[in-house]
């Protein structure tokens, strides 16, 4: 089979190579009890290698002559592998040779000089394989050398120890002579020790040179890859920097500088413009970690206000993934004003987002009860003194927030560049509408629960809302009044109280222009979970009123202690001894009562029975709770009343100081 053309030149290199190392077996002589014979060998191999390598100094055709080979290559090819085969037996006959002088070597220094004289002829990869076992035979005898002048120095020191003293050279003082003696024990080692950073071990050299042969395929094939690869699934970019590139270059960063020079051109040249390539894919990086960003984060909203934008950016983004490549000229300029384009448009894009994150924010301010317990204390009641003030204050919050929140919508027009006419900034608008909405929502939904949370029947809660009964002759009233359809009464209060909390949408201005109110009350009004909650709160204020209005009418036994004229009943207790009941007056409605006046011991009867109401009504409860959160405070009825008892005791008591007499 013949040669292929491109095969012939290398081959014709490889001869050339054998021949000079070869050429070095002529100077090459050994020492030692085998030298001369071992000496003899090697020039017997040169003899024969000389005689050898006359078959191509006397062929016909010319070796370094393409023209010529192409006209008797299958010769060439018979003489090439006859050659080869000749040498290889000869590489394994100098192995054994310089195994047995290795062998011979009486320490590690002759040992490195046996190296050191054969050269390059270690590195033939046959004589390499059979002599590589002799680098840990090196290692051995270095050991051994180590041991020695341990000892050595064990003995001064035990012999300073002893002695008081050391040999030294011959006329030398003692201190010069200990220090010239530490040097040459120090060089007995640094000597042999440097030697070992000289040589080259066979597996060593293996590595380096299968990586040479290889490097230069891998970075021409790697830097012909376009810059970017976009994922056919997510649309997700990547930087198309290959890990085979960051392979050489950090193989490449721990070599010496001797071992760089060998490399190929290609990867030589792409070690040299390294910190071109990091800051390259650095920019690239950010740049996909940018757009990554975008397409992830950009939401269904917001996409059509950029939509124009990114089908830009995808167009010139296409020349990296398809056409520019590493080797590109001008690719450093492309990606920089690529990911000018795309830092631009994430920047804004995120601005915005950070615009929509601080409206929702500032919404969560909202979220806090307007009307709370005096001083925010859980055993106080609703503090229905300072609601216009904190209605105030919390009103100021929203409109404040108002304010603010269509100043970001404007801001995030300028941000999207978009039309404000457009349908696409419309539904954008409509979005940050349904947001609003929301926070309206739970800000109203916040104050209502207050108050239903407040008002349910439970234990350990503590009342939230208080009436005074007063007694205002002839009738006991609450304070404020419990009593249905009252203007100024606790219902009427209430429900003043929820219409400031729906009110609060009616504080900020509508985002959407096209939308037919002017602000967001309407539909919050309008939504059922919002109208159920009030619903469930005027309910239990309806259902307490009606308990406390049966409450007070429990008190209606002592109503003609305020009602009856105590002058006119005093005038019928003087006339018939008693107070004349309805029935008795309707009895002797024709014929009259017959008079008989009272005695000493009627008035004692009459002025006992108010001690004892009065005893009896000190012992009412000063306040009443009803289901755990309506609290009426029976006090002042209280004191009222048993002010009047004590005006009808003292009425019969003044009577008897004024006209008894003994």
């Amino acid at each position: 089979m013949t040669l292929p053309q491109m095969e012939k030149p290398s081959r014709v290199m490889g001869l050339l190579k054998t021949a000079l190392d070869f050429e070095k077996l002529e100077r090459l002589e050994f020492s030692g009890l085998r030298g001369n014979a071992l000496s003899q060998q090697v020039q017997q191999m040169h003899e024969e290698f000389e005689e050898m390598y006359k078959v191509f100094m006397e062929c016909p055709y010319d070796c370094l002559d393409l023209q010529s080979m192409v006209m008797s290559p299958q010769e060439f090819e018979n003489d090439v592998r006859e050659f080869n085969k000749r040498v290889e037996d000869l590489d394994r006959r100098l192995a054994t040779v310089l195994i047995q002088a290795f062998d011979d070597t009486p320490d590690v220094e002759h040992a490195f000089k046996l190296f050191d004289i054969a050269g390059p002829l270690l590195e033939r990869p046959l004589v390499a394989q059979d002599v590589s076992h002799k680098y840990l035979a090196l290692i051995r005898m270095f050991s051994r050398d180590l041991d020695a002048v341990r000892l050595l120095y064990s003995q001064r020191i035990q012999e300073e120890a002893e002695h008081g003293f050391s040999p030294v050279h011959k006329n030398m003082p003692t201190m010069a002579g200990g220090i010239r003696w530490a040097q040459e024990l120090r060089q007995r080692i640094q000597g042999p020790f440097s030697n070992f950073t000289l040589i080259t071990h066979p597996y060593e050299r293996r590595l380096y040179e299968d990586w040479c042969q290889t490097v230069s395929e891998k970075s021409q094939y790697s830097l012909s890859l376009p810059l970017l690869h976009r994922d056919p699934n997510t649309k997700q970019l990547s930087v198309n920097f290959s890990p085979q590139l960051i392979s050489v270059l950090k193989e490449m960063s721990y070599l010496q500088p001797t071992e760089v020079k060998l490399i190929p051109e290609t990867a030589a040249s792409m070690f040299s413009s390294r910190e071109f390539y990091r800051q390259l894919v650095a920019n690239l990086e950010l740049m996909a970690n940018w757009y990554n960003k975008v397409m992830k984060t950009l939401l269904e909203v917001e996409f059509p206000l950029v939509e124009e934008e990114l089908q830009n950016i995808d167009l010139r983004l296409r020349a990296a993934e398809e056409t520019l490549s590493w080797k590109t000229e001008g690719a450093w300029d492309y990606a920089m004003q690529l990911t000018n384009s795309i830092r631009d448009l994430e920047q804004r894009i995120q601005k915005a987002k950070d615009n929509v994150e601080e409206i929702q924010n500032i919404m969560k301010a909202w979220v806090s009860p307007i009307f709370k317990r005096k001083d925010g204390k859980k055993e106080c009641p609703l503090s229905l003194d300072d609601q216009q003030d904190r209605k105030e204050k919390y009103y100021g919050l929203i409109r404040e927030s108002g304010v603010k929140i269509h100043a970001l919508v404007q801001e995030n027009l300028v941000l999207f560049a978009a039309d404000p006419a457009s349908s696409v900034w419309k539904t954008y608008v409509n979005y940050i509408d349904s947001m609003l909405l929301d926070g309206f929502f739970l800000a109203i939904e916040c104050s209502l629960k207050y108050l239903l949370e407040n008002t349910e029947y439970k234990a350990g809660i503590t009342p939230i809302f208080e009436a005074q009964l007063s007694l205002v002759p002839p009738e006991l009233v609450f304070h404020p009044s419990l009593d249905s359809g009252v203007k100024g009464g606790l219902y009427d209060i209430v429900e003043s109280l929820l219409g400031s909390i729906f009110a609060v949408p009616s504080l900020v201005p509508r985002l959407s222009p096209h939308s037919d109110s002017p602000h967001y009350q309407g539909e919050l009004e309008d939504m059922a979970d919002l109208a159920s909650l009030r619903s469930m709160l005027m309910e239990r204020m309806q259902k307490v009123m009606t308990l406390c209005c049966s409450y007070r009418n429990t008190f209606s036994q002592y109503s003609y202690l305020y009602v009856e004229d105590r002058k006119e009943i005093l005038g019928q207790f003087l006339l018939y001894g008693h107070v004349l009941t309805p029935e008795e007056i309707e009895a002797h409605a024709e014929d009259g009562i017959p008079e008989s006046p009272p005695l000493l011991h009627h008035f004692k009867v009459q002025i006992d029975s108010y001690e004892t109401l009065y005893a009896e009504v000190v012992s009412l409860e000063p306040t009443k709770v009803f289901d755990g959160w309506m609290q009426v405070d029976v006090r002042p009825f209280k004191a009222a009343l048993l002010n009047t008892i004590k005006k009808w005791s003292l009425m019969f008591k003044q009577h008897l100081v004024d006209y008894v007499t003994n």
